[in-house]
């Protein structure tokens, strides 16, 4: 073969070779940008910004503020896709129209109510939604949309506000319901839901709009469950003593409140747990103290209160049969309640040992606890979970700096809660460390089981290490009672019936320190009672929380009543 046929052969098969490899390429090429364009397709696109913008009301049916309105249905219609979101939770209506008395549509761009039965003639209608309608992409919020309108010839525009606070913190109430009611002598927030109300911001403050001249009674509420009526056992309440005559034209700003929580309801009993060793009867609420009746001759037990709702008796005979009691039990606020009960224990067929072990230990907590820091003013509280029936306290002994033995003698130590609390308070001489030694066999309870000995090591405060907090108290005219409280409203300090107060050993910390006024001088603060319209006892705070350091001296914290 020539040279030149040999090359015209290899130019024609690199052409055929050439075209296929451009193909192949073609092809390749094709099906990568097919898995490309797929891929792309999977991916939102980024960049641009965020839509922002709520939803804009731009019609409503009936218009806002029409008057003479007869119709049944209510239409808004925005500007862009909405969702609506717990409408029924977060719409107020006033005057007050009962949820199963209206229905609602949501469409894209609108929603309409549609009310079962006609409207009251003559009343001013308000509709608050709250942040109850978003745009349907980002959930926006539509802000204070409010829509007013009239079934008679005017628009009500008389309004009423204030503020809600708490009675014993003074801090404001979020989301309270405020409510306006036709004025009743059976009026119950219990059973009745408010004809106007508002709910408050995060400042605590409210305002009711478009109200109709009247006469109302007005009250505040927590109402957790918003349910718009009180329930006395989990919300808090304020009120006006007086009802309060609404004119035409009036804006009332400064109808406020002070909440507090006052369960006036009797206790209830709620059931028993028998055991082989004890047998307990529990309540609905705390018992502040009870007593307790046998009614067959010659019958006893031992009893006490190791909870707020729970009284327990101990079967120290080992009796079998049945004791009857009558036991009457009174809460914080005095409510009684009486209550017969047959108390019978559990059998056990266990044996005796068995029977031994099957008791619980006795166990003591004592405060201050072993390490903590004290003052001279020395006072050591020692809790049981059991009676105690024997004790011998002669054998506790206090001793001061490794070598002062502290005098202590029977009015040292008061017995309290049937003998399940004692308290040792005296002054002390110690000037670096304190030492309380609880000897073996010192207490015996109920089940004559007693504790191992034990001793607590203490340290003696150093006065630079705390400040002093101190002011006075100007026209009191009834008892007063100042406390020391942390940041958690937790009272530290107290001093009772002085006009001159100082806390001395406070450590650096944040403060409030507030004024009860006592006014039946019971030295406690009293919650108040709506059904006997009785209003709370006035607490007064100082200003603002306030900071304190060591080894200093803050004076001047005064009130005036």
């Amino acid at each position: 073969m020539s040279f030149k046929r040999w090359g015209l052969l290899l130019t024609k098969n690199t052409m055929k070779h050439t075209i296929y490899s451009r193909n192949v390429e073609l092809l390749f090429a094709f099906w990568t940008s097919l898995w490309l364009l797929g891929c792309a397709q999977q991916i939102p696109p980024t960049g641009g910004k965020k839509d922002i913008i709520a939803p804009k009301l731009i019609r409503t049916i009936p218009q806002n503020e029409q008057t003479n309105y007869k119709g049944r249905t209510i239409e808004l219609f925005f500007d862009e896709y909405i969702e609506i979101q717990n409408l029924q939770q977060k719409l107020l209506i006033t005057p007050n129209v009962n949820q199963e008395d209206y229905e609602f549509k949501a469409k894209p761009t609108s929603f309409l109510i549609k009310f079962r039965k006609s409207l009251d003639s003559n009343k001013t209608y308000s509709l608050n939604f709250g942040d109850a309608i978003k745009d349907f992409a980002e959930k926006n919020p539509a802000q204070n949309l409010r829509f007013v309108f009239s079934t008679g010839a005017a628009i009500d525009s008389a309004s009423v506000g204030g503020e809600v606070r708490d009675s014993e913190t003074d801090n404001p109430v979020f989301d309270a319901l405020v409510g306006l009611y036709k004025c009743s002598d059976t009026l119950n927030p219990e059973k009745m839901k408010p004809y106007y109300f508002a709910r408050t911001d995060s400042s605590g403050t409210y305002q009711i709009n478009n109200v109709q001249a009247d006469h109302y009674q007005v009250i505040a509420i927590t109402d957790a469950n918003r349910t718009l009526t009180y329930q006395p056992k989990l919300e808090k309440i304020g009120f006006i003593k007086d009802s309060i005559n609404v004119k035409a034209s009036d804006k009332l700003t400064d109808v406020n409140f002070r909440a507090f929580k006052a369960d006036y309801s009797p206790p209830k009993f709620k059931g028993t747990l028998p055991r082989v060793k004890d047998y307990s009867l529990l309540f609905d609420k705390g018992i502040r103290e009870f007593k307790v009746d046998y009614l067959n001759k010659g019958d006893s037990l031992v009893g006490f209160q190791p909870g707020p709702t729970e009284i327990k008796f101990y079967n120290v005979l080992n009796k079998t049969d049945t004791i009857p009691i009558k036991i009457t039990v009174r809460d914080s606020l005095g409510l009684e309640l009486v209550h017969n009960q047959k108390i019978k224990f559990r059998e056990s067929k266990a044996s005796a040992k068995a029977k031994e072990g099957d008791k619980e230990a006795l166990t003591v907590q004592v405060k201050p606890q072993t390490g903590e820091e004290l003052t001279k003013d020395f006072e050591a509280t020692f809790s049981f979970n059991k009676p105690i029936v024997k004790y011998d306290l002669g054998g506790i002994k206090l001793t001061s700096d490794s070598a002062t033995t502290e005098k202590l003698n029977a009015s040292t130590f008061v017995w309290t809660n049937n003998n399940t609390r004692l308290v040792l308070n005296t002054k002390i001489s110690a000037r670096r460390k304190i030492r309380l030694i609880l000897p073996k066999n010192t207490f015996f309870s109920v089940q004559n089981d007693t504790l191992r000995a034990d001793t607590l090591n203490y340290k003696m405060a150093n006065e630079d290490d705390y400040a002093i907090v101190k002011g006075s108290v100007k026209n009191a005219k009834t008892n007063v009672i100042v406390e020391l409280m942390d940041e958690k409203y937790t009272v530290i300090k107290s001093v009772v019936g002085k006009k001159e107060y100082e806390f001395a050993f406070v450590k650096p910390g944040t403060y409030f320190v507030r004024v009860i006024v006592d006014t039946n001088n019971n030295n406690k603060w009293d919650s108040g009672n709506y059904k006997q319209k009785l209003q709370p006892e006035k607490i007064v705070y100082y200003s603002d929380a306030f900071k304190v350091r060591k080894n200093f001296i803050i004076d001047g914290i005064d009130f005036e009543l």
